[in-house]
């Protein structure tokens, strides 16, 4: 790291920091961002910026910690969280006092706001400081299955007869009744109603995603959605399940009826791969399976958790252990 001398101050980031932080991230990571896309990513779908923090040199923003507020039901009670997303420091100032001061600045406000939890998925190229100073622990890697396209791989042919597959634009009340449903389903589970899902798959700027519903063909209720994108920035096309629910203790024909149509789209789309997340211990692994999905061994990385005082890690037990997670390409910012 650089021993460059130097005041640097770290604070809660604000609504006129984005156009700099946009800047910082186009230096860091080359990537071509502005302030409309950074203030609905971490605003999160409740509106406002809770966690983010910016560090400044000479009142120039040289880093920034960004985090995601989101609601997580975990054991029965939803709890307000935060999703680590982004952190970007200038080369000069990738010191061990940066470090602190963004994740001290950032951990303040988690505890002003009454925020307990903390996960992130972290990537290949991820560095390990930001986990150990907030006191993250590596829960589990990256649970990727792949399946090839092409005609030596065609959909198999699972719908269901009667089965009502539907386009929706956005997300209306009957997601909200639907994920009534399926809430408990797993002990801990990023909160999907509709509020998050029109946020997260609906209002975005600068992404396309294509949404598939199965509806009951006599109360029009949902039985099931999927959402998926297509990456091109791989070789080839590259299809994305960003998100696939059914109730855990239903008709698995739902699963199935959703997973063909989502190859068959891929493959209209031209797309020689297809992938997901999904944890082996989910009842819709078996199913992804049996339409050739394959489990890849990923790289470093992975889910990342903590709680954030000793008295949430009495309120969330268990959050170090996989088996009690459910976790989707949708619930990183990576898609």
């Amino acid at each position: 790291m650089n021993a460059t001398p130097c005041t640097l101050s770290a604070r809660a980031a604000a609504i006129g920091d984005w156009d700099s932080i946009a800047g910082l991230l186009r230096r860091v990571f080359g990537v071509e961002t502005n302030r409309d896309i950074l203030c609905w990513k971490y605003a999160g779908s409740e509106g406002r910026t809770i966690s983010s923090a910016v560090l400044a040199a000479d009142r120039r923003i040289v880093g920034f910690l960004g985090q995601i507020p989101v609601r997580i039901r975990v054991a029965g009670h939803d709890r307000l969280a935060a999703q680590g997303a982004d952190v970007a420091i200038e080369a000069e100032y990738r010191r061990l006092d940066a470090f602190l001061s963004l994740t001290d600045a950032s951990t303040a406000s988690l505890r002003a706001a009454g925020i307990s939890l903390a996960y992130g998925i972290a990537n290949s190229q991820a560095t390990d400081p930001l986990s150990i100073l907030l006191g993250e622990q590596r829960v589990a890697a990256t649970p990727l299955l792949v399946r090839p396209l092409g005609r030596l791989f065609p959909p198999p042919a699972h719908s269901r007869t009667g089965a009502n597959v539907v386009r929706p634009g956005g997300f209306d009340t009957r997601f909200d009744r639907f994920w009534l449903r399926i809430r408990d389903d797993y002990p801990i589970m990023l909160a999907r109603d509709a509020a998050h899902l029109n946020w997260r798959y609906a209002e975005t700027s600068g992404r396309a995603y294509e949404r598939l519903a199965v509806e009951h063909p006599a109360t029009g209720e949902i039985e099931g959605y999927a959402v998926l994108t297509i990456d091109a920035r791989h070789h080839g096309r590259r299809g994305r399940i960003c998100d696939l629910v059914t109730p855990r203790n239903a008709d698995p024909q739902a699963a199935h009826t959703l997973i063909a149509e989502s190859l068959r789209w891929f493959q209209s789309n031209k797309c020689r791969i297809a992938d997901i997340w999904m944890f082996r211990h989910t009842h819709l692994h078996p199913v992804l399976l049996r339409h050739v999905f394959i489990p890849r061994k990923t790289n470093a990385g992975g889910l990342h958790a903590a709680p954030l005082t000793p008295e949430a890690a009495m309120r969330i037990p268990g959050i170090e252990q996989p088996t009690r997670w459910h976790l989707s390409l949708g619930d990183s910012d990576t898609v």
